[in-house]
């Protein structure tokens, strides 16, 4: 019965993510990067999407880094209980995918891009999920015999398929463990990347090292690597806490923005996430 059920939304999700089919001659197609279709809460769930076309220099795209802010890709989640849009807890500054900037055709050898799917969604639930992406970043060119100019398109990828796995603490607590490890190395490189990955997980221990990490930063420059990943996080009944008592301590020295970010987050405590922003004017109003 929810097999039967994920199907129907499926093909729902479908009939509202498109207004025409994909050209015979042009091929989207997405995939996981991991070789598992099983993820961990907290884990990057990595997406590859490809163009191509047999037919030469009849199909054009703008591309850029996909994330929510550059638009170009709409993804469409199926089921939706138990996901929350990073974006609702804070301004979105979140963590990009590999660029690719630019124009131009599109050709036989697949031009592809790469994204994690935490950018868009941050799963609360275990279960099976499906997601179909919607890019609107090719047009068609028209030839002179059509007078011209571009025939905007709208493309839509195979469903990908993959599961949530229930919250696991020892496997939170390895990964952390391995952050700290490759903090410690000395690389600068690793820095960021353990920030996000700490960002990602979002349990009350992660977070606990996240502050830590902030209240440091102010002594080597990085306090803007944190702010996103604090602002953007759910854990804020660990977080205001270590923040007030650092501002507290007369013998500590505070990174620069933690007012601000104590500040938003005591707000999101007390007046809850910001409603969904509705689609239609009239509800605009």
């Amino acid at each position: 019965m929810q097999r039967l059920l994920q199907v129907a939304m499926m093909v729902l999700i479908g009939a509202q993510s498109l207004t025409a089919v994909n050209p015979d001659d042009l091929e989207f197609k997405a995939r996981l990067k991991s070789e598992s279709s099983l993820f961990h809460m907290g884990e990057p769930i990595e997406i590859e999407i490809s163009y191509l076309s047999q037919a030469v220099n009849r199909y054009r795209g703008d591309f850029t880094s996909p994330s929510p802010a550059h638009g170009g890709l709409t993804l469409h989640l199926s089921p939706m209980d138990g996901v929350l849009d990073p974006s609702r807890l804070a301004e979105y500054q979140g963590w990009t995918g590999s660029f690719l900037g630019g124009s131009g055709f599109v050709r036989p050898e697949p031009m592809k891009q790469q994204f994690e799917l935490n950018q868009w969604y941050r799963f609360e639930n275990p279960g099976h999920y499906t997601v179909v992406i919607s890019s609107s970043e090719v047009w068609r060119v028209k030839g002179a015999e059509e007078g011209g100019g571009k025939e905007p398109l709208t493309l839509e990828s195979n469903p990908v398929e993959f599961d949530i796995l229930p919250a696991d603490p020892g496997w939170v607590a390895q990964q952390i463990r391995a952050i700290d490890q490759s903090l410690g190395s000395g690389d600068e490189g690793t820095r960021l990347p353990a920030i996000h990955r700490l960002a990602l997980l979002d349990t009350p221990s992660s977070a606990e090292r996240l502050v830590q990490l902030y209240l440091t930063s102010s002594s080597n420059g990085g306090e803007w690597e944190f702010d996103s990943a604090l602002r953007e996080s759910t854990q804020i009944d660990v977080i205001i806490p270590l923040l007030r008592n650092a501002l507290s301590n007369p013998s500590m020295s505070v990174p620069p923005g933690l007012p601000e970010i104590l500040a938003t987050l005591e707000t999101r405590k007390e007046l809850g996430l910001a409603p969904i922003a509705p689609a239609d004017p009239k509800s605009q109003q």
